[in-house]
């Protein structure tokens, strides 16, 4: 790397001497392949492939690459065999070389000597074969890329992106062949040019189009439009090239660019700027498309007769008016208008004091109102003069926004200054004035940005890994180098570079790729290449149909290790433009999210700009200004209620509606129509070219040809009326204000002279005049006339020698050529030119680099700065003025064409703007017969105006302030005045005395009148004080004798001398100190040796003593050092005899517990296997439980099924066990009664008395029962007793004739339970039962429980019918009808078995009667077996 650097540092000059070195020996085959060779592979080595040698090693490229013969030496060299000795088998660092030069310098790819190494590279195989390969590929397209267009040979690139001042991507644009730029060498010289000249060439904010190759073969070309955000002279400055910030419009234009970085040249693509400023067209576009609507609609859109105005009563618009009574009755009324229309529209006529006017408008309003007032112009120099006006008026609230106010007394005013200055912002600067959430999301914004510029960061270093360009090959090291990053060790950081990481699959496999077919034919000597030969072949049989590999079969590309080598990299290429494409999407989208949150940004730091608007009264802008800052000027506390628009007859319609908002409730129009109309960049969309488009027709002039109400100002107070009568025609009511007439006579002419017209007859510049000849197209827009720009410099030079300042004088012409040609030739005749900002801008976007040289310097105000005259076109000093105006008009040809100046507008505007002389230079008869016929007769009564005041001429009728003397001819050419006019006086001599009494030595001359400046030349002689005779100028001071400074220089020497020898003799005597002091020095330093020799004398001895004393301690120490030893091998042979025996008793220990051990994991074993078989065994039972789970649900399910059937069937018997309800609750009331009944007979004390009274109730109830004809009354007994058959017993018992009721025997049951309680022992199932809760078999016990309660419930259900009754009732009064159907149906069973065993109340008594004897359930009983009603009785 150092070597690099040294060959291509300019000082070092290592360049140029590399290059004679090889030119002188490039012929020997020896030097070739010993000293080239290993040079070019050197420069092709890993380190020096990284950004920060790019340039460096350029240009040693090209150096070697222009050594004359050095290519077909080399090609020479490679047609000789290998063997030879010239140079090496595998020549890699020249094909390196040849491969870099077609990449890096421009033209090589076509050229024939290096085209001419490919053949002889690739037939030495290896990596020169793989270099060669790619060169050729290279240079495939090179005539076609070459043949084509007018370019320089370079082509853009784009290098990366940038984030400030906007997100951008960063381009290098080629510059056209002749650019100014292109003759700077040096960075530091392109940087100065960039810096001072070169603002026309990719200006900021200037419009630029990409053009691209086609996406699709034979598709048109692409077109990429972008604004030019970052122009950096530094970046300009860093190669021939430029590079500047593009910005484009979210989508894919902006991917499609991406995809490119780090691609170096794209062939076929061409940057072209479309325009120089897109800023001031831009923002207005915007507003445009976002407005909801027109405000004023009815006068501004239909020009229909003005509302009045609201806010300002009529006594203060009465009382405005009474104060300024001072103004012409034009004036008035102008003013009346203005302060009573909603929209007042002035006209004035140049000279008539529009601005005046409109500030007294101003004043009035703010005086009598609290509105705030918004001025409008379209120039930032009329804006200054406007908003200066009102401060001269005492006006101080003013904020003037836009930062390009060339005014020393607007800079405070500016609104960035007002919110950053520290009374304003604070301490914190805008910042500070937002509020907390503001600044929360502020620094929320910032954070976000930071963390997106480290993704811009990734995106870009991402894409720079995915660069398409193939890389060259390392030279001797075959394939590409497995290098990192791209940066060497020894970068200049200093610092290590970090270890590369480990390739991955794709990196190994495009490596592989990359390995040539001939390396492998080369060694297939071993088995190994031979079957990878082998298999590459097979894989190039296998692919021979597929052109495209990324396009084939997805199955195919599986075995991507099979491809053969020539599909390889186009697969490998179709991958990265993939991903490319991805990374470009993903950094489109980042660079999206960065602009919004830049705007947000922007928007918030308006807040602190929104506080100092809303204190101002008069907020001041231009209409490009107003578009850009629309929100922050319409805002609810900001939004002016009146604008006023200055040179409204010269802003586009669409300026001046972009300016006004919702809240605008008052519009003041101030202009004039009749003088120029805005500017539009294309021809076809203007009102002359009757296409009818009219797009630069003005707001103001549409509302006045529709017949709008207007005012129109009618005094001029700027022309002298000698030329003010040149525009009366197009203006007849202008009257001229006394004061004009007074005007001081113009120095140098004749009295009286205040309008010329200097006739000429030379023909105008053709197409290929000088400075346009490498634009032939701007050449044909652009005129020029060399002779009148050279006769305007020369009456301008005249003029100023006659005293008039510089500043006063102004030269018009409406080319912009001719504007370049007159300030040439005013740089020849050592005027300074001065041109303001739109000019400047102009000249520099039409002429490109021929006006790279000019500078600004004009304020834009009538005349130039102090000591500088203005040039200005036509077009662009509207609204401006100056004592002395030079006009040259251009046109002078045979056919009448007059081109710009066949506009009436123009014309007037020409004619208007001098105050003392108009000096106009043309050709009158080309303008009498000009081919337009508007511009033929403006011109022919203008001309004949002139003519009749005399001031046709063919020359300047020079006069002679001094001698009066009238030169004739008069001066018609450049030449004649330095002839008979060559110090703005005649050829006479001065003849006047000097200050000093000598007569002055000039010819007549009109400057200096009292010579104050002259210089006199004649000798003059004196005496110094010393006497010695003195000679000089009489203008010069007075000068020291030549004598006495010769005695002084002499005295001087001697004076030096004698310092010197007195300086030599205190050097001596300083060395013979210092001489001295070195002998002191050196005596101490050899006393202290002698004391540091003693001191290592006692030293040595003490150290032999210790010497002896350690030797005698060692052997002390070795004596009990044995002895040590012997007791201890008898104490170790102890312990270990002792240790023996305690080992095997360990070991016995240990047996005993491994046999224990054995046992119990026997024992655990047999656990195991027992727990095993026990959860086999659970497992068995869950199963079996889930099998029963399963049944248990089959059953549920079934009875489900069953109660719905039985649901189905109760439904179809509802009615009918309604009916049986309604007798059984007749039974019900019967046995009720009779229960009563008996009960208060039971409650006799004589249990005879009792009986018998119990027999005839029974009695009674049999009777009542017989004479109702009902035959329930066992029925109703049996339900009464809740026994069933024992109603029928008592009804026998109480009709039988056995007297003996009171000899009835009892049964057993009765006898039991006298008194006497018999506890039964529980049954067996019922114990079985508890025996299985207490076992924890819960399941078993219901089992066992539901079996014993089964009988028992049937039993009741068949025993009971009373009590199921009484439940049925229940339910139905309850209103469930399906749970009394249940009831029924189960009280319903046992009598319907009843019933097939023809069973009755009598039949049940008899069963009941069989069972209390013994007799089973059989029928009723047989005849005679039967005991007494009192027996049955009692066995029931």
């Amino acid at each position: 790397m150092d070597l690099l650097y040294r060959l291509a540092h300019s000082k070092e000059k290592g360049a140029d001497r590399l290059r004679s070195a090889i030119a002188a020996c490039c012929h020997d085959g020896a030097f070739l392949r010993d000293c080239l060779e290993p040079l070019l592979t050197k420069l092709g080595c890993d380190a020096l492939c990284t950004v920060s040698c790019r340039q460096q090693l350029e240009q040693l490229l090209g150096a070697i690459y222009t050594v004359p013969g050095l290519l077909q030496q080399l090609e020479a060299a490679l047609q000789l065999p290998a063997g030879t000795g010239c140079l090496p088998a595998d020549p890699s660092g020249v094909a390196w070389f040849a491969l870099s030069v077609a990449q890096r310098v421009d033209g090589a790819r076509s050229d024939p000597a290096l085209l001419a190494l490919i053949a002889p590279l690739e037939a030495r195989g290896g990596a020169a074969k793989q270099a060669a390969k790619q060169l050729r590929v290279l240079t495939s397209g090179a005539a076609a890329g070459e043949g084509g267009g007018g370019g320089g040979g370079a082509e853009e690139a784009v290098l990366g992106v940038a984030l400030k001042p906007r997100p951008c991507v960063m381009v290098s644009a080629a510059l056209p062949p002749g650019h100014r730029a292109l003759q700077h060498r040096t960075e530091q010289e392109r940087l100065r040019f960039w810096r001072e000249f070169g603002h026309g060439t990719l200006a900021s904010d200037a419009l630029v189009c990409l053009a691209m190759p086609p996406a699709a073969q034979g598709g048109p070309p692409r077109l990429v439009f972008a604004t030019v955000v970052r122009r950096d002279p530094e970046d300009m400055a860093m190669g021939p090239d430029p590079m500047v910030g593009l910005a484009f419009e979210p989508g894919p234009d902006v991917e499609s660019v991406l995809q490119h970085m780090g691609e170096g040249p794209l062939p076929g693509t061409v940057l072209v700027q479309a325009s120089s400023n897109f800023l001031s067209s831009k923002p207005v576009l915007r507003c445009l498309q976002s407005l909801p609507g027109v405000p004023l609609a009815p006068e501004l859109v239909h020009a229909r007769p003005p509302a009045a105005v609201d806010y300002l009563p009529p006594a203060s618009v009465e009382q405005a008016l009474q104060q300024r009574s001072t103004l012409d009755p034009s004036q008035q009324q102008a003013l009346t208008q203005a302060l009573t229309q909603r929209v007042a529209i002035i006209q004035g006529p140049p000279g008539t004091g529009k601005t005046f006017v409109g500030v007294e408008a101003c004043l009035a309003i703010l005086g009598s109102s609290s509105q705030k007032i918004m001025c409008v112009t379209y120039t930032n120099h009329a804006l200054d003069q406007f908003l200066e006006a009102l401060l001269d008026r005492g006006v101080t609230d003013i904020v003037r926004v836009g930062g390009r106010s060339k005014s020393e007394r607007m800079k405070q005013l500016q609104l960035k200054e007002i919110a950053s200055a520290p009374a304003s912002a604070g301490a914190g600067g805008k910042a500070s004035n937002l509020g907390q959430a503001e600044r929360r999301r502020l620094w929320q914004v910032q954070t976000e940005l930071d963390g997106l510029q480290e993704e811009v960061k990734a995106l870009t270093e991402r894409l720079a890994a995915l660069e398409d360009a193939p890389r060259p090959p390392a030279p001797g090291s075959g394939p590409l180098p497995q290098g990192g990053s791209g940066r060497g060790a020894g970068g200049r950081s200093g610092r290590q570079a970090a270890p590369a990481p480990p390739p991955t699959a794709a990196e190994q496999w495009r490596r592989r790729a990359e390995l040539d077919v001939a390396g492998a034919e080369k060694a297939a000597a071993t088995a190994h290449f031979r079957e990878r030969l082998a298999a590459l072949k097979a894989a190039e049989a296998r692919w021979a149909h597929v052109a495209d590999p990324a396009a084939g079969p997805v199955e195919m590309l599986e075995d991507i290790w099979a491809l053969p080598p020539r599909l390889r990299a186009p697969l490998a290429a179709a991958w990265r433009r993939g991903a490319r494409g991805e990374a470009a999407e993903e950094l489109a989208g980042v660079l999206e999210r960065v602009g919004r949150l830049q705007q947000e940004r922007t928007e918030l730091y308006d807040g602190s700009l929104e506080a100092v608007l809303r204190k101002a009264r008069v907020i001041g802008c231009t209409t490009t200004g107003a578009a850009m800052h629309q929100a922050l000027l319409t805002g609810p506390s900001v939004a002016p209620g009146v604008v006023m628009v200055e040179e409204a007859a010269e802003i586009l319609e669409a300026h001046v509606i972009t300016a006004l908002s919702q809240r605008t409730k008052h519009v003041i129009l101030i202009g004039d129509h009749k003088q120029l109309r805005p500017k539009v960049d294309n021809w076809e969309l203007a009102v002359q070219s009757g296409n009818g488009y009219n797009l630069n027709v003005s707001l103001f002039e549409r509302l006045v040809l529709a017949g709008f109400p207007h005012a129109t100002l009618g005094v001029q107070h700027r022309m002298h009326p000698d030329i003010s009568r040149l525009i009366k025609h197009t203006y007849p009511a202008l009257q001229d204000h006394p004061s004009v007439a007074g005007h001081p006579p113009v120095l140098g002419l004749a009295p009286g002279r205040r309008v010329l017209f200097i006739n000429h007859d030379v023909e105008e510049d053709g197409a290929a005049r000088r400075g346009w000849s490498a634009r032939q197209d701007l050449a044909q827009q652009s005129k020029s006339n060399g002779h009148e720009a050279r006769l305007a410099v020369a009456c301008v030079s005249y003029f100023v020698q006659q005293g008039y300042d510089a500043s006063r004088i102004v030269i018009l012409t409406p080319y912009l050529g001719q504007l370049m040609e007159l300030h040439r030739e005013m740089a020849a005749a050592r005027l300074d030119a001065a041109l303001n900002d739109r000019d400047l801008r102009d000249l520099r976007a039409a002429a490109g680099a021929e006006a790279a040289g000019i500078k600004g310097g004009g304020n834009g105000g009538g005349g130039g700065g102090a000591g500088s005259v203005r040039a200005a076109t036509i077009d662009n000093c509207q609204g401006e003025e100056s004592d002395l105006v030079v006009a040259t008009l251009v046109r002078s040809n045979p056919k009448g064409s007059v081109g710009f100046l066949r506009e009436p507008e123009r014309i007037n505007v020409l004619l208007s703007r001098a105050r003392h002389l108009l000096l106009l230079i043309g050709n009158a008869q080309t303008l009498r017969g000009a081919s337009n016929a508007a511009a033929r007769h403006h011109w022919g009564v203008v001309l004949n105006k002139i003519e009749v005041a005399g001031g046709m001429v063919d020359g300047l009728p020079a006069v002679c302030q001094q001698h009066g003397h009238v030169t004739h001819p008069f001066l018609a050419a450049p030449e004649d005045f330095a002839a008979r006019a060559p110090n703005g006086g005649c050829t006479q001599p001065c003849g006047d005395s000097l200050p000093c009494g000598h007569a002055c030595p000039l010819r007549c001359h009109a400057y200096d009148r009292d010579h104050a400046n002259a210089f006199c030349r004649e000798l003059v002689y004196s005496y110094c004080d010393a006497g010695h005779l003195v000679s000089r100028r009489c203008s010069d001071p007075a000068g020291a004798c030549g004598t006495c400074a010769e005695i002084r220089r002499v005295q001087e020497e001697e004076r030096r001398r004698v310092e010197e020898l007195e300086k030599d003799a205190a050097r001596k005597r300083a060395q013979a100190d210092v001489q001295k002091a070195k002998m002191e020095a050196r005596v101490e330093e050899l006393k202290k040796k002698q004391a540091l020799l003693e001191t290592q004398l006692a030293s040595r001895k003490a150290a032999v003593e210790l010497e002896l004393q350690q030797k005698r301690l060692e052997k002390e120490v070795a004596v009990t050092e044995h002895a040590n030893r012997r007791e201890l091998a008898a104490w170790e042979k102890d312990r270990r005899e002792e240790a023996a025996r305690e080992l095997e008793r360990l070991e016995q220990d240990a047996k005993a517990q491994d046999a224990a051990k054995a046992i119990e994991a026997e024992a655990e074993a047999a656990a195991r296997r027992a727990a095993a078989a026990q959860a086999a065994e659970l497992a068995r039972v869950q199963r079996e439980l889930e099998q029963l789970d399963r049944s248990t649900d089959r059953q549920l399910q079934e009875i489900v099924n069953q109660k719905r059937r039985a649901e189905a069937v109760a439904g179809e018997k509802l009615g009918g066990l309604a009916r049986r309800a309604q007798a059984d609750a007749a039974v019900y009331i019967t046995a009720a009664k009779f229960k009563q009944a008996a009960v208060g007979v039971a409650a006799a004390p004589d249990p005879k008395t009792a009986l018998a009274a119990l027999r005839a109730l029974l009695q009674q109830h049999s009777a009542a029962a017989a004479a109702g004809g009902g035959g329930g009354a066992g029925d109703a007994l049996d339900l009464a007793l809740d026994a069933p058959g024992l109603g029928d017993v008592l009804l026998r018992y109480a009709t039988s004739t056995d007297t003996a009721a009171g000899a009835i025997s009892v049964g057993d049951g009765a006898r039991r339970g006298a008194g006497t309680t018999v506890q039964a022992p529980l049954p067996a199932r019922l114990l079985r039962g508890l025996d299985l809760l207490k076992e924890g078999k819960p399941l078993d016990a219901l089992d066992v429980f539901s079996a014993m309660l089964k009988p028992k419930e049937e039993a009741a259900a068949a025993g009971q019918p009373g009590a199921g009754l009484q439940r049925s009732l229940g339910l139905l009064m309850e209103r469930k009808p399906l749970d009394a159907l249940n009831a029924f149906s189960g009280m319903l069973k046992p009598k319907q078995a009843d019933r097939r065993l023809g069973a009755t109340p009598r039949a049940a008594a008899a069963r009941v009667r069989c069972t209390a004897r013994g007799g089973g359930s059989g029928g009723p009983a047989a005849p005679g077996g039967g005991g007494p009603p009192a027996a049955e009785l009692d066995a029931v």
